[in-house]
C-alpha cells in the first residue's frame, strides 16, 4: 500500500510487514540474494528482521530503484540486529541495510539487502 498519510516513506511499514507476515515476499535481485547466502540467512530469518523494523530504522525513500529490467520506488532501512535471538540489538548486533518495495499491492520485494558498509 502506498503511504498517503506520511510523505517520509513510499510505502506504510505496517502493510509491508503484514505481507511479510503472509508470507509474500520476494527478494528480488540477484545481488541481495547473494547476500542472504553469504550470511547464511534463510527466508525465516529474513521475515523475523523485516518485522523486527519499526519506523525509527526508516532511512531515506530511494526512487526508481532498478531491480532486473523494471524500476521501482523503495524505501530504505537500517537496524542492528541480533540474528540469534532474532531481534534488534542496538549494541552488539549486525547492522544490515535493506531496500524494500510492494509489487502490484501483493507482495514485498526485497530490493537490496547488505550489511552496512557493504556494496549494496
Amino acid at each position: 500500500m502506498v503511504n498517503d498519510t506520511n510523505s517520509q516513506t513510499f510505502y506504510s511499514l505496517s502493510f509491508i510487514q503484514a505481507l511479510v507476515k503472509q508470507g509474500h515476499l520476494t527478494v528480488a535481485n540477484l545481488r541481495a540474494s547473494h547476500r542472504l547466502e553469504d550470511l547464511g540467512w534463510n527466508t525465516d530469518l529474513l521475515k523475523d528482521f523485516i518485522l523486527a523494523l519499526d519506523e525509527s530504522h526508516f532511512l531515506k525513500k530511494y526512487p526508481q530503484c532498478s531491480y532486473g529490467k523494471r524500476n521501482i520506488d523503495c524505501d530504505g532501512y537500517k537496524m542492528r540486529f541480533d540474528e540469534y535471538e532474532r531481534i534488534e540489538d542496538k549494541h552488539d548486533g549486525l547492522e544490515l541495510f535493506i531496500k524494500l518495495a510492494i509489487a502490484n499491492r501483493s507482495k514485498t520485494l526485497i530490493v537490496s539487502f547488505h550489511t552496512d558498509g557493504s556494496p549494496g
